[in-house]
């Protein structure tokens, strides 16, 4: 409600050296003061004020207070921040200030009231969110970009930019009486084919938040004793798994840390190798290593270079699969990976070519720094300036995309054309907030936490 002041505690709970409380309203300053008597009667935005809070029959606590004036704060409305003592403390000034006429703020509801009042438009609202989820350097970066406005410039070009095709898509059905067209086809023709391009790139560069958080998975696989334990330890560069001429050591899958070049998180995983056992646990091992094959994002398929032999059900899909051809150290001099390559095409004739090749040796840790960098360099290759990394934007952005494609197959006629545009400005204006159900934007909001 508008006109409600609110407050809540927008630090995390517990002990700690400080808490910071947050009322935003029209009666922000003034239920303060009933407990802040050393307040001057004028305040100044942006600045803080030292003093002890009391009530009637007691001194509460040392605080340090700050005043935002209306239209210069974070919501927007008036606001006052009080940090006071860590610990338990906090909880009675809430519980006075409270008493003293603020309600308890709900989640996002000071987002809301930024939004609101046109501190942030939607997109940099979501991006706040992401901004205080974020764990990995990259992610954080993104929703810094967004919360910006950078991304919200881009869409509000592509707006100016849609609203002049359909301006004059529609100004030419009014003239078609006369025979006038404001945009020739040929010219129309070109401004659709240069927007949907701007949004195709877009939509390729959509990374789900949620993989900007975990990182890209790259698989291990192969069968036993082809040096997939070891290979993963050079990566490393550290004895994480057991290394054994014992075949089948491996039984579970094991997990390590690598950062992308650009500050992504490489998950890599060490997976049960590959052959006929009898033993349950094993064959536990193998099911889960089927599992990852699946679900990672890059897999790494080894082959033992002196004995050349794969797994047939895991080189039917190559899809963003690297072979990878280990103990190098065992070959022959000069031995090049398109001969080893060659060998496994006529011993498996139905093999397609990886994504890429390498030879390594992790005894000798040849090719292994070669290796780690392509490793390193992989996930996001090209400008990361608009990255798209909200689900909800990339849907709609397919479906101004689609309006567009459908435009292009309609020979020009007009009536429909600005029929398949307005929907897809529709889309556009759901990204940016200014034509949404409050439904929308009551599921976007309770995302966020009571003190945000």
């Amino acid at each position: 409600m508008k006109d409600d002041t609110i407050v809540a505690l927008c630090t995390p709970k517990g002990k700690g050296a400080l808490s910071l409380l947050r009322i935003s309203g029209p009666k922000a300053s003034k239920i303060t003061r009933k407990m802040a008597s050393f307040l001057p009667s004028k305040l100044k935005s942006h600045k803080a004020y030292f003093g002890t809070l009391k009530t009637d029959s007691h001194e509460i606590d040392q605080v340090l207070i700050t005043y935002f004036k209306k239209g210069h704060s974070f919501t927007g409305e008036e606001t006052i921040e009080i940090s006071c003592h860590g610990g338990k403390v906090y909880l009675e000034v809430l519980k006075i200030l409270l008493e003293k006429g603020a309600r308890l703020a709900q989640k996002g509801e000071f987002s809301f009231q930024a939004f609101s009042n046109g501190k942030m438009d939607l997109v940099q609202s979501e991006a706040l969110l992401q901004l205080v989820e974020a764990e990995s350097h990259l992610a954080r970066k993104q929703a810094l970009f967004q919360l910006k406005g950078k991304l919200s410039k881009k869409f509000l070009e592509i707006e100016k930019k849609w609203i002049f095709l359909l301006s004059h898509v529609e100004a030419d059905i009014d003239f078609s009486l006369e025979n006038l067209k404001l945009l020739e086809d040929k010219k129309l023709k070109q401004k659709l084919k240069a927007l949907r391009k701007e949004l195709e790139s877009l939509i390729y560069h959509y990374r789900p938040f949620e993989k900007l958080q975990t990182g890209l998975i790259f698989g291990i696989f192969g069968q036993t004793n082809v040096g997939k334990s070891s290979l993963f330890n050079a990566l490393l560069k550290e004895n994480k798994a057991i290394v054994s001429k014992e075949e089948g050591t491996t039984r579970d899958i094991i997990e390590g840390k690598l950062l992308n070049a650009k500050g992504l998180n490489i998950l890599l995983k060490d997976s049960a190798g590959f052959r006929e056992s009898k033993s349950e646990g094993e064959v536990e091992g193998q099911k889960r290593s089927y599992a990852l094959f699946k679900e990672c994002d890059y897999r790494l398929l080894l082959v033992d270079s002196s004995q050349p032999q794969l797994e047939k059900s895991l080189f039917q899909d190559l899809k963003n699969t690297w072979l990878i051809f280990t103990k190098s150290d065992l070959l022959q001099k000069g031995k090049q990976k398109t001969k080893l390559f060659n060998q496994l095409k006529k011993k498996y004739k139905d093999i397609k070519t990886p994504a890429k090749i390498f030879i390594v040796s992790s005894l000798l840790k040849e090719g292994i720094s070669d290796l780690r960098k392509n490793i390193r360099n992989c996930g996001i290759s090209q400008s990361e300036d608009f990255l798209i990394s909200n689900s909800r934007h990339h849907k709609a952005l397919i479906k101004m995309k689609d309006s567009l494609i459908a435009c292009e197959k309609l020979n020009f006629e007009r009536d429909i054309m600005a029929l398949e545009l307005r929907q897809g400005l529709l889309a556009l204006y759901e990204i940016l907030g200014k034509q949404i159900e409050d439904k929308v934007l009551d599921k976007i909001f309770k995302q966020f936490c009571i003190g945000k």
